[in-house]
């Protein structure tokens, strides 16, 4: 499920600033009440109108232009965020580089697309593509299987419900965007055989409470990296260059994390969410204007 905020946390921006912070980015354009589509922002153009094109329900781009007068009563920002979602024979991940972005929507880069299994090339077209990682805004959702009913058998690459990747071609397991292990035969085993990575070893109980059988789960016996997985050292929200736009408190694996919520000074509108990974440094050391919103740690248990 996407997230997304009322454009009205940012209807006080210039149109530079629109141009700024929303050119070259994906909305979501309400049409009415009950209708949406996904909108493509190209900039503004003359006499203040919004360039852009909007996605129809038979996957075809529409050219369309939307005053910036008002803009917000009619466009809403899509947060930056991991899309997972599948296709018959596979699987993709949008997930964007979080260096640098100075948009306030979902940046339109179609190269952050990663494909698993075996999506044909008719099935990756920016069409296709845009139509199944939005399909929420034509009415529909994400298939997701659970993790069990696929664990044996089932597509080349498969997002489950339970946000685990099964990528049979390249033979990982992966949970959100990070593998966490490899599949393995064994011998007299039918079923898929996992062998965690020494740092994702906790996943063990997870994937048993999950319904997949103890032995089919194994741990690897390779040396650890000391490669800091837990990421917990407190330090100023300023300094912390590990952080993802919206609330994901299951995206930083194996570490302490917190979100916080921008709240918009003399106005009751929130803005944007931020979930950061390393501990709560305080709210003496947040920015200002930021209020903690949640926070935790994640053990996979």
């Amino acid at each position: 499920m996407i997230t997304t905020i009322s454009g009205e946390a940012y209807k006080d921006v210039t149109p530079q600033d629109f141009n700024h912070y929303f050119a070259s980015t994906a909305m979501v354009w309400r049409i009415s009440p009950t209708k949406r589509r996904l909108f493509v922002v190209s900039g503004l153009g003359d006499g203040d109108k919004i360039s852009g094109q909007y996605l129809t329900r038979e996957k075809e781009f529409k050219d369309k232009t939307i005053s910036l007068k008002e803009w917000w009563t009619s466009l809403d920002i899509i947060l930056m965020q991991p899309i997972m979602f599948n296709y018959k024979h596979g699987a993709a991940l949008w997930k964007h580089k979080l260096q640098k972005n100075l948009r306030k929507s979902f940046p339109w880069r179609f190269n952050d697309v990663k494909f698993f299994g075996d999506v044909p090339p008719a099935a990756r077209t920016v069409q296709e593509t845009a139509s199944q990682a939005f399909c929420e805004l034509y009415g529909m959702r994400h298939v997701k299987p659970a993790l069990v009913d696929v664990w044996r058998e089932g597509p080349l690459a498969c997002w489950t419900r339970e946000n685990f990747l099964i990528d049979r071609v390249a033979n990982l397991l992966y949970f959100h965007s990070e593998p966490i292990g490899k599949f393995v035969t064994a011998p007299g085993v039918v079923e898929s055989v996992v062998e965690l990575y020494p740092w994702a070893a906790p996943f063990k109980y997870k994937l048993q409470k999950l319904g997949v059988l103890p032995e089919n789960v194994l741990i690897s016996e390779q040396k650890e990296k000391k490669d800091a997985k837990d990421a917990s050292a407190i330090i100023p929200q300023a300094a912390n260059p590990h952080y993802i736009k919206g609330y994901h408190p299951g995206y930083w694996l194996n570490s302490r994390w917190y979100s916080v919520l921008y709240v918009w000074p003399g106005s009751p509108h929130h803005g944007t969410i931020l979930t950061y990974r390393g501990g709560y440094p305080g709210a003496q050391n947040l920015m200002p204007h930021y209020e903690l919103h949640n926070m935790g740690f994640n053990d996979a248990i």
